[in-house]
């Protein structure tokens, strides 16, 4: 048997064999026996405990996505890591991008979304932890849906916009800038059976015109090249001039813009729970615990800004 340096091949062979996959925490291990074989393999020639290896991470990568694993520690960053791995091993560029990941927001609802990346390193190529957490206060009614069209800024994957279109919004424009950004917010509204409700436009947020006129009531305003949507945050950041220039434009003109506060708050959050992916049961934790009424969402109208703890029904956005 060939032996590597900082490898041992049999029990390397004997973890793929018996490793519970559903397990983050007993696969990381085997995920650094790994990369120490792959990192001496150009010494040694061994394609058929490659060809294990890679059938291995293959379906690791498709019981993360399909099934619910037994803990998440760093889920995100194992499964980039697994994806690049099979990279390497395959001499083919691979990413998570080419699984599709379900989130399930109800018992009958549910949106498979397909992501370029599985890091938040990539602005709008994977679904953010708020992003998460807005589609699913939209499917709990905690955050009212409109029967006017709705505008939603930085549509990343456009999960919002999908969620806010299965419950009931009559048209949603989802807009990025990135054509990649766009092209992939696209594959999902259509996978997703939104095509009909779901218009996916380019849009550069920074940019603001009086002549543009856009076919729109209401901005549902997601995170855009910054934290969480548009926050408190958001407006005291670097794109503070241009985030403050195109509010007030936007409620001169008659717009309701919705801003989602404290999404991104790490104390208020149990993120050791998402991984289902998505965060469903960090949800059903904070909904548990009482936590929800913690978040608050505020209704710009005219200039004037109400503050809504979880009761929807004070305030109509059509």
């Amino acid at each position: 048997m060939q032996t590597y340096p900082s490898v041992d091949i049999e029990t390397l062979e004997t973890c793929l064999l018996s490793v519970d996959k559903r397990s983050v925490k007993a696969v990381i291990p085997v995920l650094d026996q790994i990369n120490s074989f792959l990192s001496a393999r150009s010494q040694f020639t061994d394609t058929t405990l490659e060809k294990h290896i890679s059938n291995w991470l293959t379906s690791v990568m498709s019981v993360w996505t399909k099934r619910v694993p037994l803990d998440s520690v760093d889920l995100d960053c194992e499964m980039e890591r697994v994806a690049n791995l099979l990279a390497c091993i395959s001499d083919v560029p691979v990413v998570a991008s080419q699984w599709v990941r379900r989130m399930e927001l109800d018992g009958d609802t549910v949106i498979d979304v397909h992501e370029m990346s599985c890091t938040d390193e990539d602005v709008g190529a994977n679904v953010w932890k708020a992003g998460c957490l807005f589609a699913y206060f939209i499917a709990r009614k905690k955050i009212p849906v409109p029967t006017s069209p709705i505008l939603e800024l930085g549509c990343g994957t456009a999960v919002v916009g999908i969620a806010a279109a299965k419950y009931g919004a009559k048209h949603v424009y989802a807009t990025d800038y990135l054509d990649k950004v766009l092209d992939n917010a696209i594959v999902n509204v259509e996978a997703n059976g939104c095509a009909d409700a779901v218009s996916v436009l380019k849009l550069d947020w920074a940019w603001v015109s009086d002549e543009k006129q856009l076919p729109l009531t209401t901005i549902l305003s997601d995170k855009a090249g910054a934290r969480i949507y548009i926050t408190t945050e958001l407006r005291v950041s670097r794109f503070s001039n241009y985030t403050i220039e195109f509010e007030e434009r936007m409620v001169k003109s008659g717009f309701r813009v919705v801003f989602c506060e404290d999404f991104g708050r790490k104390e208020l959050l149990d993120w050791t729970l998402d991984g289902d992916l998505y965060g469903k049961r960090v949800v059903e934790d904070l909904f548990k615990s009482g936590k929800e009424k913690r978040f608050r969402y505020y209704v710009y109208e005219r200039g004037v800004a109400h503050s809504v703890e979880n009761e929807p029904t004070c305030t109509k956005m059509e």
